[in-house]
């Protein structure tokens, strides 16, 4: 069971407090897509005070581990039971894809048959998110 929001927030500080900010992406392949880093949660280990149950990646490499080990599904679960939007932290809007995964997006969209409501699922946003994508009126 994934441990409540405050909890989470609670040992992100601890990490930030005891070994800094995430500043390089410990990811082997990354791309070097992202200039933000995150400390992100090893597959299969606790929310818990323990250094090596976390791992350094940059946004875009956190947000692929996350959806290859299923965590994002959680996430999105949690978010919308705590009343929080994806996307926007404080009321602040943060982006959901990089340019590169918005490209990769437009480009299934142009090439398959999914409809927007597919994709929407598939990465774990709103139809109106990949709306405004295909249609250029966002990561243009």
């Amino acid at each position: 069971m994934k441990p409540s929001l405050k909890k989470r927030a609670v040992i992100h500080q601890w990490l930030r407090r005891k070994f800094g900010r995430a500043e390089v992406c410990e990811n082997p392949v990354c791309e070097g897509v992202s200039a933000n880093f995150d400390w992100a949660l090893k597959t299969g280990k606790n929310y818990e005070l323990i250094r090596s149950n976390f791992i350094q990646l940059c946004r875009s490499c956190h947000r692929k581990y996350d959806i290859a080990s299923g965590l994002h599904k959680i996430q999105m679960n949690i978010f919308r039971l705590s009343g929080v939007k994806n996307g926007s932290k404080n009321g602040k809007v943060r982006c959901k894809f990089t340019a590169t995964e918005a490209h990769k997006i437009r480009e299934k969209y142009k090439r398959s048959s999914k409809t927007q409501t597919e994709l929407a699922q598939e990465y774990g946003v709103d139809q109106s998110t990949i709306s405004l994508l295909v249609s250029y009126k966002t990561y243009a």
